[in-house]
């Protein structure tokens, strides 16, 4: 059986922020239940910054501290989307200010930091994917 992700469901995220999706959330054209479909979108932003191979860690295997910040991150993201839109599909452009936001800037604001620092703490975040740094090195280049 492929790896399970670990989700929120809309009562987790009423508890979390006292806000009810199904007001909260625009009525989309489709069939599909729009607060089902935004916390899959959502979970997939979350695991996206998650660095770890899920093919090794089955999300089975994960603590229970790390399942609850996993959670906690679908939360934090969903206020955040709520709060500020889809930044992954803005194209920079502030009707307010008529001008353009940078490409880097918009990527730096697409997903919080504070979120991915919170994984991080947890183990579920890797830094750095490169084969590490040994200031004692003299082999190879280690820069």
């Amino acid at each position: 059986m492929a790896n399970e992700l670990i989700t929120i469901t809309r009562e987790e995220f009423l508890t979390y922020s006292g806000r009810d999706l199904s007001i909260e959330l625009p009525s989309n054209d489709r069939d599909t239940d729009k607060v089902v479909t935004t916390i899959n979108l959502w979970t997939d932003r979350v695991y996206d910054e998650i660095f770890v191979r899920f093919d090794k860690y089955d999300s089975k295997n994960f603590s229970e501290r790390q399942k609850q910040a996993i959670k906690r991150a679908i939360c934090d993201y969903g206020m955040y989307y709520l709060t500020n839109g889809d930044l992954y599909r803005e194209s920079g452009y502030s009707l307010e200010n008529g001008s353009n936001v940078s490409q880097s800037e918009l990527e730096n604001m697409r997903f919080p930091n504070y979120i991915k620092e919170n994984l991080r703490r947890i183990g579920l975040r890797i830094r750095n994917l490169s084969y590490g740094y040994n200031p004692h090195c003299q082999d190879k280049d280690c820069f």
